[in-house]
């Protein structure tokens, strides 16, 4: 219950200070009007914000397609260049351009910190490209499967795959 009033109090506060609160509706038409995509059918579709940056993320099973859009006002990232992306990555064609995408792999299960022989926490993959925009803005967009067993189907690899083609800037 003091969640709910914490969580209106601060949207409350944040309206009052001038900033407007935009429902996930709004938050996706942003990310729609900044990067043209088709949904993938089937999947789960979330719109939030982080901090200024919206995103807009696709989940069925354990994988998830996310696209974020930074370089706006008080955007986490102002440019391109600030983006931690990593270094080192295979090219693939996206809306027409090579877009390098790297790998990063992140723990799936808190360890046990106490014990000394636990073994290491099993890890997900996430691939992630950046996609340059109009101006200072760009994309990330990033392919995450929360799992440690192989997706036999391929079922992932072939959705991320089609998304990667539908997207337009």
């Amino acid at each position: 219950m003091i969640a709910i009033f914490a969580l209106a109090a601060a949207l409350a506060g944040s309206a009052a200070a001038g900033e407007p609160v935009k429902n996930a509706k709004t938050i996706a038409q942003d990310v729609a009007a900044a990067v043209r995509h088709a949904a993938p059918k089937g999947w789960e579709r979330m719109a939030y914000a982080n901090g200024s940056d919206p995103v807009l993320r696709y989940s069925k099973n354990a994988d998830e397609f996310i696209i974020k859009i930074y370089g706006g006002k008080d955007s986490a990232y102002a440019t391109a260049a600030e983006f931690p992306a990593g270094t080192g990555g295979a090219k693939r064609r996206v809306a027409g351009r090579e877009v390098e995408f790297f790998e990063r792999r992140f723990p799936l299960a808190a360890r046990d910190p106490h014990g000394a022989s636990s073994p290491a926490s099993p890890e997900g993959t996430e691939t992630l490209g950046v996609l340059p925009l109009k101006g200072k803005r760009f994309a990330v967009v990033s392919w995450r499967r929360s799992s440690p067993a192989p997706d036999l189907e391929g079922a992932g690899e072939k959705a991320w795959g089609a998304f990667l083609k539908s997207i337009k800037p």
